[in-house]
């Protein structure tokens, strides 16, 4: 039985990376798994996909019977983003946002979650309205800053790296609106999880 998310192949073209990025990132979703995902597809005596999306993904890719996949979906527990409004309060200060709107981005730096996008996005957003922009997730922070000091708002995004679980829902509780702009994505957990947290989202 094999759970799918995304695909490697998928992964492969949206990251369009060449061969050596493949290479050098052999243990990763675009090194070797594009050439074992087939072989292990196709032995699979079931399959659960994660969204409906990724189920006419596979059907469409790998020609699979329907009758061999099942949808199981995500989920996330409503009851643990709910969150004191003093800790709300406190966390804002902390950061430097106080009153200010605050976005959330949640997920891996890396190119198929568009943090690129976002942050030239930004540039627009606040030319309207003196938001904030909240990154968590781990990854190498570096061309993202400096992108953002390129377009002269750095003192506009607050980069935390990795953060555990509990100061995670915290922030989802605090944020005003939550924003993914992936290139790819088979149905993202942090997207149920803002939701579970009742904020607004703008995704791709």
């Amino acid at each position: 039985v094999i759970t799918i998310h995304d695909f490697a192949r998928t992964s492969l073209k949206v990251k369009n990376s060449y061969y050596f990025n493949r290479i050098k990132n052999i243990r990763g979703d675009i090194g070797i798994s594009p050439i074992i995902e087939p072989f292990c597809i196709k032995r699979a005596d079931r399959m659960i996909t994660v969204s409906q999306f990724t189920k006419r993904d596979l059907l469409d890719t790998y020609n699979i019977p329907s009758s061999k996949i099942e949808v199981v979906y995500h989920g996330a527990y409503i009851e643990n983003y709910r969150q004191p409004q003093e800790a709300k309060i406190k966390i804002r200060k902390i950061l430097g946002i106080d009153s200010k709107p605050m976005l959330l981005f949640v997920g891996r730096l890396s190119y198929h979650k568009g943090v690129d996008i976002l942050i030239g996005a930004l540039q627009k957003v606040i030319e309207k309205v003196d938001a904030r922009l909240v990154i968590v997730g781990s990854g190498i922070q570096k061309n993202y800053r400096n992108l953002a000091h390129s377009l002269g708002i750095s003192d506009k995004i607050v980069f935390l790296g990795y953060v555990n679980n509990d100061y995670l829902k915290l922030l989802y509780s605090t944020c005003d609106v939550f924003v993914l702009p992936s290139r790819l994505e088979g149905l993202g957990i942090v997207l149920l999880e803002a939701m579970a947290a009742g904020k607004p989202i703008v995704a791709t």
